[in-house]
This record gives C-alpha cells, structure tokens and sequence, in this order.
C-alpha cells in the first residue's frame, strides 16, 4: 500500500504491469471512502467507514486510535487469531512516535516508522527504536523490502501461513537530503529517469471556472506554476519506481519458494492525490483524482486464465473483508464492506451500487466537513457550514458526462427538476449510508 498514490500512475511502474495486471484483475473504479491517510489505513484495517470507529483529531491519530480499542480488532487480529503470522513494514499511522514502543494487536513481526522518511527516518522494530540516516544507503523503501523479504522467507520455512503489508512512504513528500527541500525523494539510482515524460494534463487541470464550485474552493488560492506541479508529479512518479522494483523482487520470492500458486498479492493506495485538479494539490477533497486509487490484486485462481479489467465499484471498506474471504475465515464484528472475491472469479453480480464519502474536518482548516455518496453514474456531496461564514452546500455531478467534475449541475442548472429530483434522491441514500 502506497502513500499518496493517484489510481492513473500503474503505467510508470513495469514490475506491478508484468507480474500483478498481466497475472490478475485490475480495478478500474476504485476508491476511498475517505480520502485522508489515517482514516482510510484504518479503514483499510477495519472494514469500516470513519463514522464507525473512533480515531480523534489528525493530531494523534496512532495513540487515539489504541486508546479508544479500535486496534483490537482488525484484519491483524483475525488472520493472526486463525494461524496466520503477521507482520507490517512502514508506515501504519502518522504520529506512532506516541504510541510507540506498543505494538498494536495481532502482528507477529513489526517493523515501523516512528519518524517517516526517505533517508532520515526511525524504525521501531519489534518494540526498539532504530535510527536510520546514511546519506545514499537506508533508502527507506530498499530497507523495508529487504525485511519483508526476510520475513516472508522465514514464514515459509516455518511452513507458516502469513499475513504482510508493505506501506512504504513513497511518493508521499518528505524530506531528501539531496536537495535539502521537501518533496517526493526517487532512490538516487531512479533520479531524473522520468524527467522526459509528457507534461500532465486534464481537463480538470487549472480549472479556468470555479463559479459553480463551494465558495472555500473558490476562497483558495489559484496555482500559478505548472512547472513547479509537473516537477512534483515527476518525483513522485520517480519515488514510485523503487516500489515497483520491490514489487517485482517480492513476487520473486513468492515464486522461488514455491507457493506463487497460494499466495494473493493485493496493490493499492492509501488515498488519491490531486496535481492541480480543479486548482488543488493534494488531497482530503472529495473529487474523483483525490478519491480514486490504484487497485490490483493477483489471485492463484488469475494464473491460469486471462487478465482483465473490472469496472464493478471497489472500496477500501472492501479490502478487510475481501483479504478475509480469501483466507476463508469468519470475520468476528460487524463491517460496511463486502468481499470482491465474486468480482475476482467474475461471477455474475451486480457488484456496489453506491459508497459513502465522508472528511471530519477536525484539525485541517480546509475542506470543511463533508458526506457524499458516489454512484456509478453520479456524484452528491453536502459540504457542512464553515464557521459560520458560509451556510452548507451541495454538488451534483454527472460522471457519464462531466466525468471531470466541471459542471455542478446544482449551481450551473438549478431550475432543472431532473436534477433537484435527483439530488433529493441521493439526499435521501446519503443519510441511509451515515447510518449504515
């Protein structure tokens, strides 16, 4: 699981393209239910939209999440209750310096940042903390691999069934030392591979009119440096190419040890990210380039038939359940996701029909506190009052035909009855969704 990853980035990444899409499905429309590391890596671990489980402010969010329970039962703790050895490589949640040296429940092996980073960084490993900043040598994502490596090695020499998530930082910005700035930092070896590519475009890109969006939207101020935008996408896109060769080596692994043919490799990201989409960098915001993620899975059962796309809706609630499902064990709690294992075989369903958006904004100042629901065809979002400045407001899209999100039909055509009938229709759905 990548940190900060834009679902349209798999075409950079050659290993992810010859050893997980050319070996298993790939999941055109997959999202987030909350586009914000923290929320979604435990929504990840939980099956559950945020509104189901407490994590605080973003200003704590490792030690509130324990504090609160929310850890003792997870998609760790259920693999590790039925045999499974777990283990966990980087990045589990901003701020585990708090928590740390606890380990949270239901992981065997922990090797995990207490201070993220590329080259200067602090690993807590099994409960001890270790420092890491040689210049050139502990780039973050090689070490980590390498400990996976370790540990999956280990795991089938002990002819144990595991459990491993890998979440390196890339390309989420950090520090690099190279350049003594903060930005996505590419392993010296991959620096500069891309700088050729084609500048990044969409229509979304500098969106020229913002009348029919929120009025915080239109408050931000509008980005004015598309070399300084295509500079970072370089970096990040560079940052992800150590990933990609570690996705290869671990597949590698797998094969070596002779147990390709029962292992799932599953690829994604923690969130979206935006390169100046609608006028925004980042995330948190609930359009689709902050929403959408990448998703593969490579499944035994895809080795021996072809590879596709599936189009069906996927949502991170969806991974705890689907990862159960595939290691066939009963989940112990109620959860909001359901298992993508009949979309793996491909077997006739009708697949999601809608999922809950849902940002609290707690700590971030920008956006507001937001609940939306996204449909194959549609998109609503109700934005809660800001501070009393401005009164809530609302957007309805037609991804059929704005699948960029340029026209909020609510602001652009508001005596239109078609779309007040259907923005009350999933008026009425979204409240459905907050209750669920």
């Amino acid at each position: 699981m990548t940190d900060d990853q834009r679902w349209d980035t798999l075409s950079f990444m050659p290993s992810v393209q010859n050893e997980l899409v050319a070996k298993g499905v790939t999941f055109t429309n997959s999202f987030v239910a909350t586009s914000q590391c923290c929320p979604s890596r435990a929504t990840m671990l939980k099956g559950l939209y945020l509104h189901n489980f407490f994590m605080g402010d973003s200003s704590s969010p490792a030690l509130s999440f324990h504090e609160a329970g929310e850890d003792r039962s997870t998609i760790a703790t259920w693999l590790h209750g039925a045999g499974y050895r777990t283990g966990m490589f980087g990045k589990y949640m901003n701020k585990y310096i708090e928590l740390a040296p606890v380990i949270p429940p239901g992981w065997d092996v922990w090797k995990v940042f207490e201070l993220e980073g590329y080259y200067k960084y602090t690993l807590n490993e099994d409960g001890l903390s270790v420092r890491y900043e040689t210049p050139g040598e502990d780039y973050s994502t090689d070490v980590l691999r390498n400990m996976l490596l370790d540990f999956v090695a280990e795991s089938a020499a002990m002819n144990r069934r595991f459990f491993a998530v890998y979440t390196p930082f890339a390309p989420h910005t950090g520090e690099c030392t190279d350049i003594g700035q903060s930005a996505p930092c590419p392993a010296v070896r991959h620096k500069g591979i891309l700088s050729g590519i084609d500048q990044y475009d969409s229509m979304s890109y500098f969106e020229e009119d913002m009348s029919d969006k929120p009025l915080w939207m239109q408050a931000l101020l509008p980005i004015t440096d598309p070399v300084g935008t295509q500079a970072l996408r370089i970096e990040q896109l560079e940052s992800l190419l150590a990933v990609d060769e570690a996705v290869g080596m671990i597949v590698q692994r797998v094969e070596e040890l002779g147990i390709s043919d029962r292992t799932i490799v599953l690829f994604t990201s923690d969130n979206g990210w935006m390169v100046g989409d609608h006028n925004a960098t980042g995330k948190l915001i609930g359009y689709e380039e902050s929403i959408r993620v990448p998703l593969v899975i490579r499944y035994p059962w895809m080795l021996h038939n072809e590879p596709r796309e599936e189009s069906r809706m996927a949502v991170n609630i969806d991974l705890a359940p689907t990862i159960a499902d595939l290691a066939k064990i009963v989940i112990p709690d109620p959860v909001n996701g359901t298992s993508l294992k009949p979309l793996l075989l491909n077997q006739p369903m009708t697949g999601r029909e809608d999922f809950l958006l849902e940002f609290l904004a707690l700590v971030w100042p920008m956006p507001p506190t937001y609940a939306g629901v996204r449909t194959p065809e549609w998109k609503f979002i109700h934005t809660d009052p800001l501070w009393g400045l401005v009164e809530q407001e609302e957007e309805l899209y037609d991804l059929v035909n704005d699948p960029y999100e340029l026209n909020n039909l609510l602001m652009t055509d508001p005596t239109n009855p078609l779309y007040e009938d259907k923005a009350q229709e999933l008026r009425l759905r979204l409240e459905e969704l907050k209750n669920e």
